[in-house]
C-alpha cells in the first residue's frame, strides 16, 4: 500500500491509501503505448506486459485488511513492511503469475531479489531464506524459458524485460507516491533519458515523447482516512472513509 500524505478541505490531516495492484496498473497503462521510434516496444510484449500489470497481485489480500504498524499507529505504506511479511507478499506475487508463464515468474522473482539485496533488511534471516528459496527457482524459470526456444529465447531479452518491469514500476511509484513539483529524469533499459515535468494542475510534460499516442490520461481511485494514531487493523477498518480520484494528464513537450 502507498500512504500518501494530504490536508482536507477542512484543513484537518488525512491519508491517501493507494493500493498496490493499482499502482501496478498504472505501470502498465505507461507500458502499454510506449514504443515510438528511436524507443522500442517493451519485449516480449505477450509476455512482460501482463507481467507488469500483475506483478503486486500478491498484495490483493493483504490490501483487503491493511495493516498497522503497531510502533507508530499508521498504516503500514510498502516501504515500511515488517520483512517477513513483505517477504510472503513477494513470494505470492511470484507465485501468482504461474499461469503467464517461466518467464513472467522470473521477471518478478528477480525484481523482488533486486529490492530484497538493495533493502536495510537484505541480511536478516528472513531475507537470506528468500534469497535462498527463490534465487535457484529464477535461474531454473531463466532457463525453462531460453529451452523452449534457444534462438530468440535469450539471456539479453530476459533481461531487457527485466529493465522495463523495473523501469515502469518506479515511474508508476513516481507518479503515484507523492505531489510532484521537481522534474524526474529516467533512464531507458536501452540507455535513452527522459525528462517528466510536473505541474499543479496535474499535467505532465515529457520530453522525448516515448509513447505511441500523443498524449496519456491516466487516473486512479484512493481511500481516504483520517491521518491518526490506530491502535489496530480493525479500528483502522472501521473508520469513516472516502474515495478520491487522483489524474494526470502526459503531455507531450514539443
Amino acid at each position: 500500500m502507498i500512504r500518501r500524505s494530504i490536508t482536507l478541505e477542512d484543513h484537518s490531516a488525512a491519508w491517501l491509501l493507494i493500493a498496490q495492484p493499482i499502482h501496478a496498473r498504472i505501470a502498465y497503462e505507461l507500458a502499454y503505448q510506449w514504443g515510438v521510434p528511436p524507443f522500442a516496444r517493451p519485449q516480449p510484449s505477450k509476455t512482460l506486459l501482463p507481467t507488469i500489470l500483475r506483478h503486486d497481485d500478491g498484495w490483493r489480500e493483504w490490501e483487503a485488511s491493511p495493516e498497522v504498524d503497531q510502533k507508530t499507529g499508521y498504516p503500514y505504506t510498502f516501504t515500511e513492511m515488517p520483512p517477513d511479511v513483505a517477504y510472503r507478499i513477494w513470494e505470492a506475487s511470484i507465485l501468482a503469475c504461474g499461469d503467464l508463464g517461466p518467464l513472467s515468474q522470473y521477471l518478478i522473482a528477480a525484481h523482488f531479489i533486486h529490492l530484497c539485496q538493495g533493502g536495510d533488511s537484505a541480511t536478516t534471516a528472513e531475507a537470506l531464506r528468500f534469497l535462498r528459496d527463490f534465487g535457484g527457482r529464477t535461474d531454473r524459470w531463466l532457463a525453462e524459458w531460453q529451452q523452449a526456444a534457444p534462438a530468440t529465447n535469450t539471456a539479453d531479452v530476459a533481461h531487457l524485460a527485466l529493465g522495463y518491469l523495473q523501469m515502469f514500476d518506479a515511474l508508476s511509484l513516481w507518479i503515484c507516491c507523492a505531489g510532484r513539483k521537481e522534474p524526474f529524469e529516467l533512464d531507458t533499459p536501452e540507455g535513452f533519458q527522459i525528462i517528466f515535468t510536473p505541474f499543479p494542475d496535474g499535467k505532465i510534460h515529457v520530453t522525448p515523447w516515448p509513447w505511441l499516442v500523443p498524449r496519456l490520461e491516466i487516473q486512479l481511485t484512493a481511500c481516504i482516512v483520517p491521518a491518526r494514531v490506530y491502535t489496530d487493523t480493525d479500528e483502522l477498518a472501521s473508520v469513516e472513509s472516502n474515495e478520491r480520484t487522483l489524474a494526470w494528464s502526459i503531455i507531450n513537450r514539443l
